[in-house]
């Protein structure tokens, strides 16, 4: 594909059919297709894509092991750490496939077809800059002039620093809550049940769930989720075959402007996840007294963005309703709309004719324009 997009680019720059500026930006996409830079940068992001991509389709897979997606971070951090300096794989890579490239254009070449295509292979000498040093300074700092260490400086070691550290501050500081959040799938009751939980197990979720009720304790909480477990083989055949959520379909209508229609639809019971334990405990009334802080802490669980996105579809529903033909509305009027479209079930089940009534008392006016 890379020589096909190459050869049409260089058919539209040649070719009086097109608009000059067609042509120019076929020229400009084709030399920077063609940059040595450019084949090393993306080499770049292969190799951490190809590190990355297990990671990230298991992450948006449902019904995930939390205690497992930790292990796949860890393991992926560590794989791009070992390539953070390899800036010489990188360089092989490229070298390779400007090999094969270039074989394949002189083949072209052969056919008959005048093109003027070459691939680079090396990085160009880039002028640098000298700052002008004031009386009495002593300037240490010499600019880098080796075009390679200074990609390698600038690129390479820049993408990788910033990849590590975007994935460590997101999941490595919440390792031991990640750790905890396993305790709570019944994927892991068996072993809860044969191994006993760790002395330091749910701690750090205690902390958290503390805000909401002050009670929870460490203990209390590890007895609840010992005493869960052992039943959860009972309880789990009352499990509902399967439960609603909502689910969004994006539409443009006629003047372009995107709407979302709601509608719920029906998930099948695994009967071996965190949302199957809330609804047992919810069914069944034992989250008033027999598990109630092991209900806090499954709330909390599923209110997470990692165990499920419908905890964010809140956030999305802003871009529907200001848009471009409603880009004015006042903070009021915003969260007053946003909870109307969160909440739609409970605003459909409303009388009309008793908010008609109750209108009607606040004032004169409304009395008299609402009687009928």
């Amino acid at each position: 594909m890379y020589i096909d997009v190459i050869l049409a680019l260089n058919c539209i720059q040649i070719s009086n059919e097109f608009t000059p500026e067609a042509r120019l930006k076929a020229k400009t996409l084709k030399n920077s297709i063609l940059e040595y830079s450019t084949i090393l940068t993306a080499f770049i992001y292969i190799r951490i894509f190809n590190i990355v991509g297990p990671l990230s389709k298991y992450l948006q897979t449902k019904g995930m092991d939390l205690l497992k997606c930790q292990e796949m971070v860890s393991a992926a951090i560590k794989n791009l750490k070992y390539i953070q300096r390899d800036m010489d794989g990188v360089k092989l890579m490229a070298k390779t496939f400007i090999d094969t490239m270039s074989e394949k254009l002189e083949l072209v070449e052969t056919e008959d077809i005048d093109i003027d295509i070459v691939i680079e292979t090396e990085l160009p000498v880039i002028r640098s800059r000298k700052r002008k040093i004031l009386s009495g300074e002593k300037n240490n700092d010499e600019p880098i002039t080796d075009p390679e260490i200074r990609y390698t400086v600038e690129v390479h070691n820049l993408i990788l620093d910033n990849t590590i550290g975007s994935m460590e501050k997101k999941f490595s500081k919440n390792q031991i809550l990640y750790t905890d959040f396993a305790c709570l799938s019944p994927a892991n009751f068996d072993d809860i049940e044969k191994k006993n939980l760790p002395s330091n197990a749910l701690i750090e979720l205690t902390n958290k769930i503390k805000q909401f009720d002050e009670t929870i304790t460490k203990d209390s909480l590890q007895n609840e989720l010992l005493s869960f477990s052992s039943n959860w083989n009972e309880l789990k055949k009352s499990v509902p075959e399967s439960y609603e959520v909502d689910t969004y379909d994006e539409i443009q209508d006629e003047e372009g402007i995107e709407n979302k229609n709601t509608y719920k639809s029906h998930c099948k019971s695994c009967m071996n996840c965190s949302i199957c334990c809330y609804l047992v405990l919810q069914k069944y009334n034992l989250y008033s007294n027999a598990y109630s802080q092991l209900t806090v802490a499954y709330k909390y669980l599923l209110t997470l963005p990692c165990t499920q996105v419908a905890c964010e579809r809140s956030f999305s529903i802003l871009k529907y309703l200001k848009n471009r033909l409603c880009s004015t509305l006042n903070e009021s009027k915003l969260e007053a709309f946003m909870i109307m479209s969160i909440e739609k079930d409970t605003l459909f089940n409303i009388n009309n004719d008793e908010v008609i009534d109750r209108l009607k008392t606040k004032s004169n006016l409304l009395l008299r324009e609402l009687s009928y």
